[in-house]
């Protein structure tokens, strides 16, 4: 079936198109991704076609459709920009693969920062963060290196996970520590049975803002998030949406390259048999 461009941007679509470019070599199915992921793009049809939002009682819901679709036609406009940027992702993989990790690393930031990909902030705005391990009554959860899943001497022995790479491990955090516990499945009633840490970061001495990269699909969420308050609040707003102001949130070149990018970064790990090489572009 045709889609639109909602289709495209929604995550489960991409999910898709990833498994569809899968080969034995992850810098092939990078390869195949790019080139089925603007065959897809640049054939979407219409939102009026599909009218995915018929059901949701909204007065106006073609109002929105409208502007998806000049947002589309907008986007397409840049579509030899998104190639480079896409193709150069591409090539910082290969440079990791072949050894040369420094450099992919050095690339890699100065196209982050060219392009104003990344977000900074202030320091005064870190709080805490917080890491659970599960109390298996043997090790001392008291003590600091409880909290990391290997101990130094033994980081070789990692191997390639989500966004970690052999040798060089990850740290995962939550935002809370409702967040541990859901991680390790686990209720609230049973906190008794996880080690908490907690963690902040500490200013170099220069002061230097903490820079991230957020894997936010941010253009869905430009969309939806406008629809999704004007819809929850229709009673009191005349169903009435505010088209505009999701045109005046885009940025069309900027916004994009964070999504191509935020879709390798979350591409789906696959079995070792099934590839030579694993996903993990940045960390």
């Amino acid at each position: 079936m045709d889609k639109d461009f909602l289709w495209f941007i929604h995550d489960d679509f991409q999910k898709g198109l990833k498994s569809d470019s899968k080969s034995e070599r992850f810098e092939i199915t990078l390869e195949n991704y790019c080139k089925i992921f603007f065959e897809e793009f640049e054939s979407l049809i219409t939102c009026q076609k599909h009218d995915l939002l018929k059901d949701t009682g909204l007065k106006d819901v073609k109002k929105l459709y409208n502007k998806v679709d000049d947002m589309y036609s907008e986007f397409k406009k840049h579509i030899p920009e998104y190639k480079s940027f896409f193709e150069s992702i591409i090539y910082i993989y290969k440079l990791f693969i072949s050894g040369k990790r420094y450099f992919a690393t050095l690339h890699l930031n100065n196209i982050i920062e060219e392009h104003g990909l990344d977000d900074i902030i202030d320091l005064s705005e870190i709080g805490l963060f917080y890491r659970g391990r599960l109390k298996n009554g043997k090790d001392d959860f008291s003590k600091e290196e409880f909290y990391y899943h290997i101990p130094f001497n033994e980081r070789h022995k990692i191997k390639n996970e989500r966004f970690s790479f052999s040798g060089q491990p990850i740290l995962y955090l939550g935002s809370s520590i409702l967040d541990i516990l859901f991680e390790l499945r686990k209720k609230q009633d049973d906190f008794e049975q996880v080690a908490i840490s907690a963690y902040t970061y500490f200013p170099t001495k220069d002061k230097k803002p903490l820079r991230v990269f957020d894997l936010t699909n941010v253009i869905s969420k430009k969309i939806f998030e406008t629809y999704l308050y004007i819809y929850e609040n229709k009673e009191h707003i005349d169903k009435i949406i505010n088209v505009e102001q999701i045109e005046n949130n885009i940025d069309y070149v900027k916004d994009f390259k964070r999504y191509i990018l935020m879709q390798l970064c979350t591409f789906p790990r696959s079995n070792f048999s099934e590839l030579k090489f694993q996903s993990g572009i940045v960390a």
